[in-house]
This record gives C-alpha cells, sequence and structure tokens, in this order.
C-alpha cells in the first residue's frame, strides 16, 4: 500500500514533467506534444505522451478544485454579481440598439 508521502512525490513529478511552456498562456500544448513524437508515431508513443500528461491534468484538477472549495464562499459571491449583471447587460444593450436605430433614421434625412 502506498502512502501519502509517495502520491505527493508522483503528483510533484508529474508537475515537474510538464514543459516550462505549460505555464505560458501563448502556449500551443498540442503543437508542442506532437512535435515530441516522431513523423511516424505509434499508437503506443501516443498513449504514452497523453498518458503522461493526463497524470498532470489530474494533479492540476484537483488542486485547482481544492483551492475553489476553500474559497467557496468568495465563489459563490463572484457567481451571483456575475448573474445580477445579465439582467443591466441587456437593458444596455437595448439602449444602444435604440440609439444606433435612431442614429439611422436621423442620417437619413
Amino acid at each position: 500500500m502506498r502512502g501519502r508521502a509517495e502520491d505527493e512525490r508522483e503528483k510533484e513529478a508529474a508537475l515537474a514533467a510538464l514543459p516550462q511552456g505549460y505555464y505560458d498562456p501563448e502556449f500551443d500544448a498540442v503543437a508542442a506534444e506532437l512535435g515530441v513524437l516522431r513523423p511516424a508515431f505509434s499508437e503506443e508513443e501516443l498513449e504514452a505522451v497523453v498518458e503522461a500528461r493526463a497524470a498532470a491534468l489530474e494533479v492540476v484538477s484537483e488542486r485547482l478544485s481544492a483551492h475553489v472549495l476553500a474559497r467557496y464562499d468568495s465563489f459563490i459571491e463572484g457567481v451571483a454579481e456575475v448573474g445580477g449583471c445579465a439582467p443591466s447587460a441587456r437593458r444596455g444593450l437595448l439602449v444602444s440598439r435604440a440609439i444606433m436605430v435612431l442614429h439611422a433614421l436621423g442620417t437619413r434625412r
């Protein structure tokens, strides 16, 4: 049976195995991963890359979930705030459309 410390080491290893590019918002992960493979790669080679990145994805998802749950009250407040903006946004859109129509009618004269 594996211990918690060993699990944590494996998680850290999965994250450490990610290329630095993954931390850049402009990074094209698909192109980078395909670039690692030889031109005539096998299904097994592709599967190995997918498994390696799936392990990192699992760690990131787990940590993100823990982060959100630890700040759940703030998360819910943010969701409510965004939801409350929708009626104001609709009113603003209607007003801007009305102004555009009035402007178009005024320029026809």
